[in-house]
């Protein structure tokens, strides 16, 4: 993976002169001083700081950063080192091949002409890994007499067309030790497996299937890994200036809880005579509205019934048809009550029936 221009292991507001070695970032540990004291002795111009969880430690020329690191890889400590800016290879990206083709032919071809050419990689897709017709080129810089990458319009017998590398967006990630902000080039560090923790590289890790619970080696939780965002050790890396802000999906939406304010139009040549007529013809209105909606509205008194009176008229009317079904002779009540001009009268009428309903033999 590609490692920045800029430096994530510089303090912040730190500025340093231009460098042209490579940085040693020492792991942390408790006897760090027992570590540091003997290359301290040897040199003591080189400067130690504190970032992070490493040390980083800053040599003037290149024997001396071999010299330091040279017990170092003899006692087992782990640490990576960083190319300064100058030294980083240049990356581009090489397209119109297709996927098949070896990555040794394009290193090859394009050494035959000139070009210096450090390394070859065949770019995949993300998740599936699937490879795609695309190589990634590390090609090395302030060689004498190398041609420029971008003057070449032929390879393999195919004409090719040459785009920008745009890293992927996220903390570099090292492949071998699986920590950030370098890659596994300078790595001098365990090697640990993002699946089962052990000292080999992910991909010569036996476990081949998805785990479904995986544990995480950085933060030691289960339910994701390493290279995942979720992880609560995975480097939150601010937007850079000019970059749109991702995910901010409620920026230009309102609130549920506010109102959207929308601005009237203005009307001219409006006198404070035609407003006032106009607001009390609004008001009649809105009056008349209100009248309206009360007179349709049934009256609450007769809108909800006592639900006890309802069952006790269901049963007397259910009485009633069983009585007339098994006297029919007495449905000419029915005609009688309908006949009468007065509730009193109605009321005699239904008595002198059931009297004579009363007398009859049974």
């Amino acid at each position: 993976m590609e490692v920045v221009d800029s430096d994530p292991n510089q303090a912040p507001g730190e500025n340093r002169p231009k460098r042209k070695v490579k940085l040693i970032m020492l792991r942390y540990k408790t006897n760090y001083n027992l570590v540091l004291k003997e290359s301290n002795e040897k040199y003591p111009n080189s400067i130690n700081k504190l970032i992070g969880e490493y040390i980083r430690i800053t040599p003037i020329s290149e024997d001396q950063h071999r010299e330091i690191t040279a017990p170092f890889k003899m006692n087992g400590e782990e640490f990576y080192a960083i190319l300064p800016p100058s030294k980083r290879p240049y990356k581009v990206v090489l397209k119109g091949l297709p996927a098949s083709t070896d990555i040794d032919e394009i290193k090859n071809d394009l050494a035959n002409q000139g070009v210096a050419v450090s390394k070859v990689a065949q770019l995949t897709q993300r998740k599936s890994k699937f490879p795609l017709p695309m190589f990634l080129l590390e090609v090395r810089k302030n060689v004498p007499d190398s041609r420029d990458i971008l003057d070449v319009s032929n390879c393999c017998y195919m004409s090719i067309t040459w785009d920008s590398f745009r890293r992927r967006p996220g903390a570099t990630q090292c492949y071998n030790c699986n920590y950030f902000h370098h890659s596994s080039q300078y790595c001098d560090i365990k090697t640990r497996c993002l699946k089962c923790a052990q000292e080999h590289r992910t991909s010569d890790c036996p476990i081949k299937e998805r785990t479904e619970n995986p544990e995480c080696i950085n933060c030691k939780t289960k339910g994701h890994m390493a290279n995942s965002k979720q992880c609560p050790k995975y480097p939150k890396t601010n937007p850079k200036k000019g970059d749109p802000i991702q995910n901010n999906t409620t920026q230009n939406k309102p609130n549920a809880n506010q109102t959207q304010n929308t601005p009237k139009p203005v009307t001219t040549n409006n006198s404070y005579a035609n407003v006032a007529k106009i607001g009390h013809q609004r008001s009649a209105r809105k009056t008349e509205s209100e009248q309206t909606t009360k007179r349709s509205e049934p009256d609450s008194t007769t809108k909800t019934q006592n639900p006890s009176s309802c069952s006790e008229i269901i049963l007397a009317i259910r009485d009633f048809k069983n009585f007339f079904s098994n006297h029919p002779e007495h449905l000419s009540l029915g005609k009688a009550l309908r006949n009468a001009t007065s509730e009193e009268e109605k009321v005699d009428i239904f008595y002198e029936a059931m009297a004579s309903i009363s007398n009859l033999p049974t």
